[in-house]
């Protein structure tokens, strides 16, 4: 149950973090003045990965964990890399929202069909009821900034490539577990790291190609 243990435990981190940055997206879009529903959105977001977060450190638990979250090693600031905040706003929004939280979908959905274990069935229902709003926040809030920021369809020309080589890097070229995958880890959720690559794959070919087409961006 090792590996159970620490999938659900990286999975509890990875919410965790994910709440955390989405409250100082929040606050960047404070100050760049958004639309307070849009604000609001992001602010439900923080609280949806908050109750993933918990859900998942719950099951980590149930299959026998008694490790904590590592707080003092968690990344969990947003990193405004560009001098211009609408910019640096805009490359977090694509990778992490657009693109991040889209490809989710797809990726949750399959982990759920190959698993059979209740309490796992239940997290993904809980997780897959969040996320296609989270990918909706994403591309409505691209939408906002293309028609409020004369800059945004320039920059967003520069951003898309960064974003989806970094997508592409943490989704492809895993290695298969060694040894396979036993029923009994599937059942938990356990999913095969190797097909991770091929979801992203398809998801751009579909969605974020037809997405992209209306700011005239084609994917390399």
């Amino acid at each position: 149950m090792k590996r159970v243990q620490h999938y659900w435990r990286s999975q509890a981190i990875a919410e965790f973090t994910s709440s955390a940055r989405t409250v100082e997206l929040t606050h960047w879009m404070q100050r760049l003045a958004f639309s307070p529903d849009l604000i609001r959105q992001a602010i439900r977001i923080s609280d949806d990965e908050m109750v993933h977060a918990k859900m998942c450190f719950d099951l980590a638990r149930l299959a026998g964990s008694e490790v904590n979250l590592p707080a003092d090693q968690l990344r969990l600031s947003l990193q405004q890399e560009y001098t211009e905040l609408k910019k640096s706003f805009l490359l977090v929004l694509v990778q992490s929202y657009c693109f991040g939280e889209t490809v989710a979908v797809p990726l949750f959905s399959a982990m759920k069909k190959s698993s059979s274990k209740t309490e796992v069935l239940e997290t993904f229902t809980r997780i897959l009821e969040d996320e296609p709003r989270h990918a909706s926040f994403g591309w409505l809030t691209l939408a906002w900034c293309c028609e409020t920021w004369p800059e945004a369809k320039q920059w967003l020309a520069d951003i898309v490539p960064i974003a989806l080589a970094r997508m592409r890097k943490a989704y492809n070229n895993h290695a298969e577990f060694e040894p396979v995958l036993t029923e009994q880890e599937l059942a938990w959720g356990v999913f095969p790291r190797v097909s991770y690559g091929d979801i992203l794959e398809k998801t751009i070919a579909t969605t974020f190609t037809k997405r992209l087409e209306f700011y005239a961006i084609k994917i390399l």
